[in-house]
């Protein structure tokens, strides 16, 4: 009876460790990430990532890119966070020409998200 007992008071404490990421991770969040343009110059994209809600692990928002070109622009973001990682993908192409994806794949370091884009271009963003 004590395991029984002492499972459900992890089980608990789990929960409630998961639900406390889910809320802290709601907010905005801003950074950049640099990229190879097809004419091999190096730029700073910027990032601003806004985390509307976090509920059983489902995360939805919006980001804004500022690339400086076709892809600039704001994508509603959905995704699933698990294990303090974070992974999210544009729910629509976007861009000028509608034709621009994005995505994340950050792990939560404090009131930071640090991994790459869906591009596999390192990116850091502060809360």
């Amino acid at each position: 009876m004590k395991r029984f007992g002492y499972g459900i008071v992890v089980g608990i404490a789990l929960a409630g460790a998961i639900a406390q990421a889910q809320d802290s991770l709601v907010g905005t969040y801003t950074g950049a990430y640099s990229a190879s343009s097809p004419t091999g110059n190096t730029r700073q994209n910027g990032v601003k990532l806004v985390i509307d809600s976090a509920e059983n692990g489902v995360v939805r928002g919006t980001a804004t890119l500022d690339t400086g070109g076709p892809c600039s622009g704001n994508y509603a973001m959905a995704g699933k966070l698990a294990g303090g990682r974070l992974i999210m993908r544009s729910t629509r192409q976007s861009g000028a020409a509608g034709d621009c994806p994005f995505g994340l794949n950050v792990a939560m370091e404090g009131n930071k998200l640090v991994g790459s884009t869906g591009g596999g271009y390192p990116i850091q963003l502060s809360k």
